[in-house]
């Protein structure tokens, strides 16, 4: 069973514990609780905040992507690209002024900064 996301975390990790072996859990993203309690868990290393010495202590059943999971082939990149060039062409220059930017996040409980 492939599941994502974590409204599927609690599911998931009750069906390992009633099933056992007769059942293959794969989780995707990180599920913010014991990851025992699957088979598989592939997330991105964003997730996770470790030192490239501490990656070496993460559980053997952690799968960690370069980022987030998608099915965007090198072809749907070509295409946007084609798509967006007019809006981005001449540069900075093109877009009005005053230019605001807004940037949305900050630390958390699980990653400060």
């Amino acid at each position: 069973m492939v599941c994502s996301g974590r409204d599927t975390v609690v599911a998931a990790a009750e069906l390992k514990r009633r099933a056992g072996a007769a059942v293959f859990v794969v989780q995707i993203q990180h599920p913010r609780c014991d990851l025992r309690r699957f088979d598989v868990v592939a997330a991105p290393k964003h997730d996770w905040h470790v030192s490239a010495a501490a990656s070496a202590a993460l559980p053997g059943n952690l799968v960690l992507t370069a980022g987030a999971l998608h099915d965007i082939s090198p072809a749907a990149l070509l295409e946007a690209k084609r798509e967006w060039a007019a809006l981005f062409s001449g540069g900075a220059a093109r877009w009005p002024r005053p230019r605001v930017a807004v940037a949305v996040g900050g630390p958390s409980a699980r990653c400060t900064y």
